[in-house]
């Protein structure tokens, strides 16, 4: 409790994750604020800002290599969950769940990057405490990228087609989630399979779309780059989409139309 500081994150688990926090404040000495014959009167108390998961994130549903053990972690040799009180996140977890949550990994606000004597040129960066950053939680975000992935360690981005980690992949929306009805974000057609090391990036920011005849083409955003950026384009366009269907069609053509709308006006 003593190490835990303003604006870290803590996941709620009862029978699988139901809700996180942030930080509002340190913990502070305090009496116990309820009857319990278990535990001391006095103690510490954390005061948080909590946000309830519409739909609970179960253990087995974190891939397996995730949940490793350890004195501080809350996941048993065999991969289950400890019975205790307060665990660390086991390290590189912490962007799964986030992505589990549907929401993009807070990011820190400033840090320093080099302290004078440590070999480092340029200025030290001056900063205050590392702090998180938050946005609303996608409730169905969970469940679309259990019926994409389910139990597997391993699945194809649909771009690109390379067989991944799951941990390398993400419920890309094909249509943008702010912009879709609540009808359509609740369509598993809406969400694709999509990598992290190009896919994802490419097509949410235009450089890649799919036609009408399920092939990847070079989105309306044009590449300017004609080094690494251009390379990671023409390795996927002429592909065939992998599971295209007449149901996500008509997210591949809105995606066309918005990023040529959003070029005309920028033009």
């Amino acid at each position: 409790m003593a190490e835990v500081a303003t604006g870290d994150a803590i996941l709620h688990n009862v029978g699988g994750v139901v809700a996180w926090s942030r930080v509002s404040r340190p913990a502070e000495e305090s009496a116990r604020p309820y009857d319990a014959e278990e535990w001391t009167l006095a103690g510490r108390a954390l005061h948080v800002e909590t946000t309830l998961l519409d739909v609970p994130i179960a253990y087995t549903d974190i891939p397996r290599d995730l949940r490793s053990s350890g004195f501080s972690s809350p996941f048993t040799q065999a991969g289950g969950v400890k019975q205790g009180y307060l665990f660390e996140v086991p390290s590189g977890a912490e962007q799964w769940f986030f992505q589990a949550l549907g929401t993009p990994q807070p990011s820190v606000e400033a840090a320093a990057i080099g302290r004078s004597g440590e070999g480092v040129i340029g200025p030290e960066i001056q900063s205050g405490p590392d702090r998180w950053r938050y946005t609303l939680v996608r409730g169905e975000q969970i469940q679309l990228r259990k019926a994409l992935l389910g139990g597997q360690e391993e699945a194809t981005c649909q771009f690109c087609g390379r067989l991944l980690p799951v941990r390398l992949l993400v419920a890309a929306h094909l249509k943008r989630r702010s912009l879709a009805s609540k009808k359509e974000r609740h369509q598993q057609s809406v969400v694709a399979r999509a990598c992290l090391l190009g896919c994802d990036a490419l097509y949410e920011h235009g450089y890649i779309s799919v036609s009408p005849a399920g092939t990847i083409i070079a989105g309306p955003r044009p590449m300017r780059d004609q080094g690494n950026g251009a390379a990671a384009l023409a390795s996927v366009v002429g592909r065939p989409f992998g599971g295209f269907t007449d149901d996500n069609a008509q997210y591949f053509a809105w995606h066309r139309r918005h990023h040529r709308a959003a070029l005309r006006e920028t033009s």
